[in-house]
């Protein structure tokens, strides 16, 4: 039987910097444990691409590919699909934040569009945004 557990942002945070060897190896032995499944909750993706785009300044393209990384990780339980979407929308809009590509999404995927905004950017970077005029 497995066991299961959540993580928090600061382990990707390791994962993904590196910038404290003792904790990435730690967290390298934690992802390596097949007898645990982890659970991810999207906010705590969310807060950990912010803080590679706020504090370790890190491109799109990496934050994107660590986002669908972290996904395809076989022992995390997360959002896989959704993300790939996300992140896919959050690369190819350089001027959109993640979280308006995460808004996006999830309109889109629950057929409750337009997504209403007063984000000029957001409502003509995105089909399924629309200015609240």
């Amino acid at each position: 039987m497995l066991n299961t557990s959540s993580l928090d942002t600061s382990i990707f945070i390791r994962l993904f910097t590196g910038d404290t060897p003792n904790q990435y190896k730690k967290v390298i032995k934690l992802l390596s444990d097949d007898s645990c499944t982890y659970i991810i909750e999207d906010c705590a993706i969310i807060e950990m691409v912010h803080v590679l785009e706020t504090i370790y300044k890190k491109d799109r393209l990496d934050i994107a590919r660590d986002v669908n990384f972290l996904c395809s990780i076989e022992n995390v339980s997360a959002s896989r699909d959704f993300f790939e979407q996300v992140s896919s929308l959050y690369y190819q809009h350089p001027k959109l934040s993640f979280n308006d590509c995460y808004l996006a999404v999830i309109a889109e995927g629950h057929s409750a569009e337009p997504l209403w905004t007063f984000d000029k950017k957001l409502a003509t970077q995105l089909p399924s945004a629309k200015e609240l005029k």
